[in-house]
């Protein structure tokens, strides 16, 4: 198995180790950017204001967010694969994440009672579906045996005797 396949493949099975290696990984990144982005905020030596943070590192910190929803799909894709489930209910999480990184980043941005309801159900599905997501593919075992994405990851293969 190979990282960028892991990463950035929508074909296959991935078993509970590599995901939490992947997820893990994605999550490490997530984290440098927003340090990152945190510290050139802070090169004049005080803590920025929340229109600096929103004015200048909020489209960093989405855009990013934005480079790093398409690995994420992939090692949600072939885990759901595992669980033998199709992989576009990996948009359940996605799509409503994207959308609550775009409309709130500092909790700034809702002015408006419409945009405040858009995030708030956003913020809820994402929630939800996390919840849901970390039992059933963080814990749960995948399908034993071959299922139509493919075979069992865990599979012993006579070549591996």
């Amino acid at each position: 198995m190979s990282h960028g396949w892991m990463l950035f493949g929508f074909d296959g099975r991935l078993n509970r180790k590599p995901y939490w290696i992947g997820s893990i990984e994605l999550m490490l990144a997530a984290i440098a950017v927003a340090g990152a982005v945190a510290a050139a905020l802070n090169l004049t030596g005080r803590a920025p204001t929340a229109e600096e943070l929103l004015r200048v590192g909020h489209p960093w910190l989405a855009g990013f967010g934005l480079i790093l929803a398409y690995p994420a799909a992939a090692l949600l894709a072939k885990r759901l694969h595992d669980r033998d489930k199709t992989g576009w209910l990996a948009a359940l999480l996605i799509i409503p994440l994207e959308v609550e990184t775009w409309l709130d980043p500092s909790g700034s941005v809702t002015q408006t009672p419409l945009i405040h309801s858009i995030y708030l159900v956003a913020s809820w599905i994402t929630l939800i579906v996390g919840i849901w997501f970390l039992i059933e593919l963080g814990f749960q075992r995948g399908t034993a045996g071959d299922n139509r994405y493919g075979p069992d990851p865990l599979a012993v293969t006579p070549a591996s005797k």
